[in-house]
C-alpha cells in the first residue's frame, strides 16, 4: 500500500492530476514499449520516446517506463535509447527556457517533427539546431514566426539540395552565429554558409537588393544587419527552393521504399 501511494504521489509531480485517464494509459502503453521494447528493438523505443516526448507526457512516462523497467526485468533500455532520450532531453531544456514554457516548447517541437519529416531531415539535428535558433533570436525582431520562417527556408533548401546531416547542422550553425553576433559576417556568409548552401552569397546579395561586389563592401563596414538580410534572405530561398520541395520528398520517400 506504501509503495503504491508513493508511486501516485510520483506519477502526480510528473504528469499533473489533470491528465485524463485515456491519455495516461496511452502514456502508460507507451513507456511500456520504452522499457521492454518489442522485437524490433531499439528503433521502436526511440519511436515511443518521440512520442511520449510529442504528447506531452514526457515526464509522466520516463517515470513509468522506470518502473516498468523493474518489473520486466530481463529487458533494458538500450544505451543508444538512453542517448536519444538524453539528446531530446537537452532540446526539452533548451527549448523550454526561449520559448518561455513547457506548452510552447511543445508546440515548437511539433514543429520541427513535422517539418523534418516532411522533409525527410533528420529530427535530431534539426531540432537541435532550431532549438539554437530560438534561443539565438529571443528577445530580437527575428524571434518567434520570424526564426520559424528562417529555419523552414533552410530547411527546404537543404532537403532540394540533398546536403547531408552535417552540411544541413553546418548551415543552420552559421545562420545561428549571424543571429547571435546581430552583424553578419563575411566568414559565416560567404565561408560557413556558403559552403553548405550553394549560391548563398549571391542569393544573399538579391536578396539585399544589391551586388555581390557591393555586399561585400558592406560586410567589410559591418552595414549588414542579421535582422535586416536573414528575413529576405529567408523569403528568398522559399521563393527558390520550395516550388522543388514535392520532388526531393518524393524522392526521399521513394528511398525508403
Amino acid at each position: 500500500a506504501a509503495a503504491s501511494a508513493s508511486m501516485t504521489v510520483q506519477l502526480h509531480h510528473a504528469g499533473g492530476a489533470a491528465r485524463s485517464a485515456a491519455g495516461g494509459m496511452h502514456t502508460f502503453s507507451t513507456a511500456a514499449t520504452l522499457a521492454a521494447g518489442p522485437l524490433s528493438g531499439i528503433a521502436s523505443r526511440i519511436s515511443a520516446l518521440t512520442t511520449l516526448f510529442s504528447s506531452g507526457h514526457l515526464a509522466m512516462g520516463l517515470l513509468i517506463a522506470g518502473v516498468a523497467g523493474l518489473g520486466f526485468g530481463l529487458f533494458k533500455v538500450s544505451e543508444a535509447g538512453l542517448e536519444a532520450f538524453k539528446s531530446f532531453d537537452r532540446i526539452n531544456r533548451s527549448l523550454t527556457a526561449s520559448t518561455g514554457s513547457a506548452l510552447a516548447a511543445a508546440a515548437a517541437y511539433a514543429f520541427v517533427r513535422d517539418t523534418s519529416n516532411n522533409l525527410g531531415l533528420d529530427l535530431k539535428t534539426t531540432a537541435e539546431q532550431y532549438s539554437k535558433l530560438t534561443a539565438a533570436s529571443k528577445g530580437t525582431t527575428l524571434e518567434g514566426a520570424v526564426t520559424q520562417n528562417i529555419f523552414t527556408a533552410v530547411a527546404k533548401a537543404a532537403a532540394v539540395l540533398g546536403l547531408t546531416t552535417d552540411q544541413t547542422a553546418g548551415a543552420f550553425n552559421a545562420i545561428q552565429q549571424m543571429m547571435s553576433k546581430g552583424t553578419v559576417q563575411a566568414e559565416e556568409l560567404r565561408g560557413q554558409l556558403g559552403e553548405r548552401l550553394p549560391g548563398a552569397f549571391n542569393l544573399a546579395a538579391r536578396a539585399m537588393g544589391v551586388s555581390t561586389m557591393e555586399l561585400g563592401k558592406m560586410l567589410e563596414k559591418g552595414q549588414v544587419l542579421a535582422s535586416d538580410m536573414l528575413p529576405k534572405l529567408a523569403d528568398l530561398l522559399l521563393k527558390e527552393f520550395a516550388p522543388s520541395v514535392g520532388a526531393a520528398s518524393k524522392s526521399y520517400q521513394a528511398s525508403l521504399n
